[in-house]
């Protein structure tokens, strides 16, 4: 006998993101709320009056008396009751467990992201460092935390946004929506988030850096500590990036910065985070690691792609600028890539 009442499926509790819940709090909580779906569920299951209600709009009963389909209801509530339970207990555990996996991975995920970024910018502090000129230093301190300083920041944004009742429509972030989702998060939250955010509008990248650790122990992150092997892994992965993002790039401007970035990496084993227009900045300070050729065709290049922008409605001039580039890109991709560090002036001049 099909029955076709309707029954409302209860509806899971939105977990609230807390301070302080780790893994084995998780297994606490995943109990907690258990024991109060099953509270609900009980109460949510289909009664002895829907039973008979469904039994009184059967074809085959339209002739059974009320007391009749009273009775068939009453010993048919209990073997569905149960049924109903297991179903939905069986339901609620498989989601449960889930759920519980899809945290802990996208947790996993979020400590490996977080873990690179950090690298990178105290990699490009570093870097930054082996300019001589303390306003060249501040420049590009600004510029590192102002991209992966501020791409941090949105990670444990949108993370904990994610653990938390926040609504969130996007996941590009806009300086209004960040600062609307940290305005709504608990103050426990609000305040680390909210100072990391300010750091970035700075230069100071200790600063940044300190404040990332208490920020990261607010959220209840905990990264694992960077090892030698995994600090080459990560240097070499670099230098892989920059070399496809080299083969990949058409514009005789990108062709440039990524070039000089990659000598860069070379020279100091550091990535530098750099915009292009500290390019010229950054092929004076190669000029004593390249052979002279090498530092000559980069001059050039530099030149043309300076050219190339001021020449404007000069079509002829254009034409030229171009067709040099064209011949010189090739070579230039070669250099950076075969560039070794113990390479000298002397051996290959």
């Amino acid at each position: 006998m099909e029955l076709k009442g309707e029954r409302r499926k209860p509806e899971r509790p939105r977990k609230k993101y807390q301070r302080g819940k780790n893994d084995s709090d998780d297994d606490d909580e995943e109990e907690t709320t258990g024991a109060a779906l099953s509270t609900t569920i009980e109460r949510e299951c289909i009664s002895v009056e829907e039973i008979r209600a469904v039994l009184s709009k059967q074809e085959g009963l339209h002739e059974a008396s009320e007391d009749v389909i009273k009775e068939i209801a009453a010993r048919l509530y209990n073997p569905l009751r149960t049924s109903f339970l297991e179903v939905a207990r069986s339901s609620f555990e498989a989601l449960l467990s889930a759920s519980s996996g899809q945290r802990r991975q996208t947790h996993g995920e979020l400590q490996e992201r977080i873990g690179n970024l950090l690298q990178n910018i105290k990699q490009g502090d570093k870097a930054l460092q082996q300019f001589t000129s303390l306003d060249i230093q501040q420049q590009l301190s600004r510029h590192l935390l102002k991209t992966l300083g501020l791409e941090l920041t949105s990670e444990l944004l949108l993370y904990v946004v994610q653990e938390s009742p926040v609504a969130i429509e996007t996941k590009d972030l806009t300086s209004e929506i960040r600062q609307k989702l940290i305005g709504e998060l608990e103050p426990n939250l609000r305040g680390p988030i909210q100072e990391l955010l300010k750091a970035t509008q700075g230069a100071n990248v200790d600063e940044f850096l300190s404040l990332s650790e208490s920020t990261l122990s607010a959220c209840d992150i905990v990264l694992r500590k960077a090892d030698k092997k995994k600090e080459k892994l990560l240097s070499s992965t670099q230098r892989h990036s920059l070399i496809e993002q080299l083969n990949a790039a058409q514009e005789p401007a990108l062709v440039l910065h990524v070039a000089v970035l990659l000598l860069f990496h070379s020279v100091t084993q550091n990535l530098l985070n750099a915009s292009g227009r500290f390019v010229p900045t950054i092929v004076t300070f190669l000029q004593p690691h390249l052979p002279a050729p090498t530092y000559e065709m980069f001059l050039q290049l530099q030149g043309l792609v300076i050219k190339e922008l001021t020449a404007k409605e000069d079509e002829e001039l254009l034409a030229s600028v171009r067709t040099a580039m064209e011949e010189l890109i090739p070579r230039v991709r070669e250099a950076a890539v075969v560039f070794k560090k113990s390479s000298n002036k002397a051996s290959q001049e």
